[in-house]
């Protein structure tokens, strides 16, 4: 078995599966790390800086656009980072969602403290303008309006909680939620979440985006991509040209139908609205992608996790570059041997 397929199922086994949580030792190398990168979040106010989520290790943090990484995990309460977000509201405030809750730190990721939900296992945190945080569990939503200060369960309607991915379109304001048996949607002002899986064939939704147009974005954990065309009243298969149907992550682009979809076979693109993809990057050396980001330096630089690795690109995705200095091409220690426990997805 090759490094880039191993690498690849271990991350759908850690990404679509929660480890038990448990004391995780890491391997700091020389400016890198050694596991499996699960979450990436670029700093909103400068550019060059970015956050990496590497499970079982904690954070990691370059300043320099990935030239040198640095640990920046002290006082994090739980090293299984499976969910960043760098704040634009507050330079230097970050959180972390964790198989144990969620931490923030408010010095750039110099220190951290927990910031509630305990034994919750985060899978993804986004924010809506008026500051409200949102935090994705395997228990269903949970939203905070002080930044983690106090939290409040928004689970109503939701007839499946163990959740993946969330997408907020900015021009309607909806809420989308996809979770391990359901795909549901939310108004910006309403009480409960209403299914919004009609037409979808797999259940197990895993990414989500929305571009430019409105258009919303589905992928799944085992039939591809879909899309739709009125806030996921409807869907139709949007996979041609995509070799994988295990989808990890989506990233929509600044222009309308311009798309991103990170897979367990490899980072596929697509510029007219997942109407046909095309291969991105090295296929033998690149595999599994569980996380795309955009810097804000609106000139188009993307990062992308890849197994152990972190990617750079600044033409929008045609070109990679391995910019994660040391890091390991596989994992090791208990976070892997747990994987390689997990049932394949």
């Amino acid at each position: 078995m090759t490094v880039g397929l191993l690498a690849g199922l271990l991350a759908v086994g850690l990404a679509l599966f929660p480890v038990p949580a448990r004391a995780h030792h890491h391997r700091l190398q020389a400016g890198g790390f050694d596991g499996l990168v699960l979450a990436l979040a670029p700093d909103p106010a400068d550019p060059p800086t970015l956050y990496a989520g590497v499970f079982g290790q904690g954070v990691f943090k370059t300043t320099d656009g990935g030239e040198t990484w640095t640990a920046a995990s002290e006082g994090l309460p739980d090293l299984s980072v499976r969910a960043l977000l760098a704040d634009a509201a507050r330079a230097g405030r970050v959180f972390a969602g964790t198989d144990a809750g969620i931490a923030v730190s408010t010095d750039g990721g110099r220190s951290w403290r927990s910031a509630g939900l305990p034994l919750r296992s985060v899978r993804v945190l986004v924010t809506a303008p008026a500051g409200t945080l949102y935090a994705g569990t395997e228990e269903g939503l949970y939203a905070s309006d002080d930044a983690g200060g106090t939290w409040r369960e928004e689970n109503a309607g939701l007839t499946a909680k163990d959740l993946r991915t969330l997408a907020r379109d900015p021009g309607t304001g909806m809420l989308y939620a996809g979770a391990f048996g359901g795909l549901f949607a939310r108004a910006p002002r309403a009480v409960a979440w209403e299914p919004a899986a009609a037409g979808l064939p797999d259940l197990h939704v895993r990414a989500l985006a929305v571009d430019s147009a409105g258009r919303l974005y589905a992928g799944t954990a085992g039939a591809g991509v879909f899309r739709s065309e009125d806030g996921g009243r409807s869907w139709q298969t949007a996979s041609r040209g995509l070799a994988h149907p295990v989808v990890l992550t989506l990233l929509a682009g600044p222009r309308p139908g311009q798309v991103l979809a990170g897979t367990l076979g490899g980072l596929f693109g697509s510029s007219d609205g997942a109407g046909q993809w095309r291969y991105l990057g090295n296929r033998a050396t690149f595999l599994s992608f569980t996380s795309i980001v955009r810097a804000a330096d609106g000139e188009g630089t993307l990062y992308a996790a890849s197994g152990g690795l972190i990617l750079k690109s600044t033409d929008g995705g045609e070109r990679w570059v391995d910019t994660s200095g040391t890091v390991r091409r596989n994992a090791s220690g208990p976070a892997a041997e747990d994987a390689r426990a997990t049932p394949s997805p």
